[in-house]
């Protein structure tokens, strides 16, 4: 099955402002309005603690967050670069049945495609461990394991 988007160009608008040049931090968030159609949930300037509270115990849910390497507060010349990483996460609810699950989790490499180009893919099952530390340590590519659970 194929996914569409309720407003497709409202969820490229949101992706191209968080992957502008200059954004040290922001996050979209989209969410099943259908059995196979995503709507756009939310949008944030803000990090992984601001994400986070989007994310719904009983849904499916996918996110982009872009987190900085570095922190962005500290002191900085003019032309320094701030390294940034934008993370894919696929978020399912503590609440979310096995049978939804699969159904989709077969969803997830279209959904990848429309919030592209991302550097890395989390699975967050739990809040618990949602935090820019854990995200940042966790996408990257040395990283063991990509999933944010309480396990």
């Amino acid at each position: 099955m194929s996914i569409t988007l309720d407003d497709r160009a409202g969820v490229k608008a949101a992706l191209t402002s968080l992957q502008g040049s200059g954004s040290f931090s922001g996050f979209i968030v989209l969410r099943y309005t259908g059995n196979t159609s995503l709507g756009l949930q939310a949008t944030g300037a803000g990090g992984v603690e601001e994400l986070g509270p989007h994310f719904r115990d009983e849904e499916v849910q996918y996110a982009v967050v872009r987190v900085a390497l570095e922190k962005y507060d500290t002191p900085r010349r003019e032309g320094d670069v701030v390294r940034t990483r934008d993370v894919f996460i696929q978020w399912v609810g503590p609440g979310v049945g096995i049978i939804e699950k699969g159904r989709k989790r077969s969803h997830l490499g279209e959904v990848e495609k429309i919030l592209s180009p991302t550097h890395a893919t989390l699975f967050a099952t739990s809040k618990k461990r949602l935090d820019e530390r854990t995200v940042i340590e966790k996408s990257d590519p040395a990283s063991g394991s990509h999933e944010l659970s309480d396990l």
